[in-house]
């Protein structure tokens, strides 16, 4: 496991809060497969229906690196999944949620490079000024996939 991104478990370990599920989730619910699904994650700690951003072609874990060293002291509570990959022989983490400010759930899906905001109370230039610093650690190669089959004559 990277040294780099242990400041998740830190996080995790440190902002740690007793977990309350409201009335209206049943906890079983919150796990959709293997992992924790991130609206009913919301719904269950903040008992409303989420705004949402979303942003795909993220580098998560260099985005998720710079998230939990910049926000450190603003995360209220973390949880992440970590699994073996078989390329670079470690662990990895691989779903990372972080709970901060009145009701803003930062999820990074870094197996599916995306990193999704959802929030109701938290004031909307907050969540759109980290989504826009989120943004600069986008991929470069879904653009030129893009071009390549452009050039190739598919059109969608």
């Amino acid at each position: 496991m990277s040294k780099k991104i242990d400041i998740v478990e830190k996080i995790a370990a440190e902002k740690c809060r007793k977990f309350e599920v409201n009335s209206t989730v049943n906890l079983f619910d919150l796990i959709d497969g293997n992992t924790i699904n991130e609206y009913n994650l919301f719904i269950a700690q903040f008992n409303r229906l989420p705004n949402c951003m979303r942003k795909v072609d993220i580098d998560c874990r260099q985005a998720n690196e710079w998230f939990a060293k910049t926000y450190e002291t603003e995360i209220k509570d973390c949880y992440y999944s970590q699994r073996f990959l078989k390329i670079r022989k470690q662990l990895e983490y691989d779903d990372i949620y972080y709970l901060l400010h009145e009701d803003l759930l930062v999820y990074f899906n870094t197996d599916r490079s995306i990193v999704t905001l959802l929030f109701k109370k938290t004031d909307v230039e907050v969540v759109r000024r980290i989504m826009d610093e989120i943004r600069k650690f986008g991929k470069k190669t879904s653009r030129h996939r893009l071009l390549a089959y452009w050039s190739m004559g598919v059109t969608d």
